[in-house]
């Protein structure tokens, strides 16, 4: 099949955001488990910055999906906007 350089950017905007959106809930379950175990102040750090680094990244993604998708009048499944 062939595919228009639009298609090739939006099928790699959705693997993208799979996924981010995969990372992120990793690392929320990452965060959560710290309740159910002891964990030094240096590790609790450790899990929050990790977190913190996958929510401004998720953050970014999408802040950068809405560019794209206004820029380009798209969806992200490729159809166009009405």
């Amino acid at each position: 099949m062939i595919t228009t350089p639009i298609e090739d950017i939006m099928s790699k905007i959705e693997d993208t955001h799979q996924f981010l959106l995969e990372s992120y809930k990793s690392a929320w379950e990452h965060l959560v488990s710290i309740k159910e175990e002891h964990f030094s102040p240096v590790d609790i750090h450790d899990h929050l910055c990790r977190f913190e680094s996958a929510q401004a990244t998720v953050v970014a993604y999408f802040k950068a999906l809405t560019y794209f998708e206004e820029t380009f009048n798209l969806t992200p499944k490729g159809g166009t906007k009405k």
